[in-house]
């Protein structure tokens, strides 16, 4: 089976060479913010849609995270519809500063979510964000999953 990623990009100021983000994700894949490792550029606004098998859950591994505090952010939802109801996370700092609370690792409520980024038009340069996509088999003992993940 062939998997097709799809690119786009929505900004005013950025050129349609400078990839935003992949649209549909199904399998295990690192998603970056626009130019990394390069600052990202302003304006942008990105979504993912990651759908793997029923019986698997969504890993996400915070490798690098370095956004504009209250300014740009990932916001990260259960399901495939974008929405304030189905988020679950938002996320805007550093995770190298003390003060931030970005996870190393987050597990989704299952085999289908979302993943927004926003930044605003207010000067800055931060780093970005590359956030490693896996599969995770909770099996039938959510609870042990979860502490072994996050304990790992």
């Amino acid at each position: 089976m062939d998997v097709v990623i799809y690119r786009y990009f929505i900004s005013s100021n950025v050129s349609y060479s400078d990839p935003c983000g992949v649209r549909e994700i199904t399998e295990s894949t690192v998603i970056t913010s626009p130019g990394y490792p390069s600052p990202y550029p302003n304006d942008q606004h990105c979504e993912w849609f990651i759908s793997f098998p029923e019986n698997m859950y969504v890993l996400l591994r915070f490798e690098v995270f370095e956004t504009e505090k209250g300014y740009d952010i990932v916001t990260v939802g259960d399901g495939l519809e974008i929405s304030p109801e189905t988020a679950i996370l938002y996320l805007s700092g550093s995770k190298s500063s003390s003060e931030e609370e970005i996870p190393e690792k987050f597990l989704t409520g299952g085999s289908l979510a979302w993943m927004t980024f926003d930044s605003t038009l207010h000067p800055s340069s931060p780093l970005g964000f590359l956030i490693e996509v896996t599969m995770a088999d909770v099996g039938k003992n959510i609870y042990h999953t979860l502490l072994t993940l996050y304990n790992s």
